[in-house]
């Protein structure tokens, strides 16, 4: 009996703030495989995320901040030139005006809360295949409610301020 070395999986994107969650957007092929995450793909997923920001807070655009992690595909140029043409200099990452360290996840929403989250709820139905993984995963997305979002986000602010007060030192054994 064969068994494969490496398990399926999908790559999800999301974007979290106090106003709800957007996505998950797939980084898939055409066949709805899961692809590597590129710079063009990245810049795809991005201009995925504008339409739906735009059809949920049309009139609040020039409010959003946008932070993201240091990885390769996030902070090349491409993927940077679109983050400026869209948010200006309300953009946090690495290579920007407004730097996010490099090895800080438990500031960061989408890490110290929802993707911990998702696999606690997800895993609970014991999906049987890819769909099944994708359609528990949006499924879970969609039932937190406004309200946590909003907590999770003032969470943020709480965690920045502890971490600065650690020099920057993780925090996650810290907080209570």
């Amino acid at each position: 009996m064969e068994k494969p070395l490496h398990s399926q999986k999908v790559t999800a994107w999301c974007a979290f703030s106090a106003k709800g969650i957007i996505g998950p957007i797939w980084f898939q092929n055409q066949d709805g495989s899961t692809a590597t995450i590129t710079k063009e793909r990245y810049t795809t997923t991005l201009n995925r995320f504008w339409k739906r920001l735009q059809a949920q807070h049309q009139t609040q655009l020039n409010f959003f901040w946008f932070q993201q992690d240091g990885a390769t595909p996030h902070t090349s140029n491409i993927a940077l030139e679109w983050l400026e043409t869209h948010f200006c200099a309300r953009v946090i990452s690495r290579k920007t005006a407004h730097p996010w360290p490099a090895h800080s996840p438990d500031l960061t929403p989408l890490d110290f809360y929802l993707w911990g989250y998702l696999k606690s709820r997800v895993y609970q139905g014991s999906p049987q295949n890819l769909s099944d993984l994708k359609a528990a995963i949006g499924r879970e997305v969609r039932r937190i409610p406004l309200a946590t979002c909003a907590r999770v986000v003032a969470e943020v602010k709480h965690r920045a301020d502890l971490c600065l007060s650690r020099n920057g030192r993780y925090l996650e054994h810290v907080l209570h």
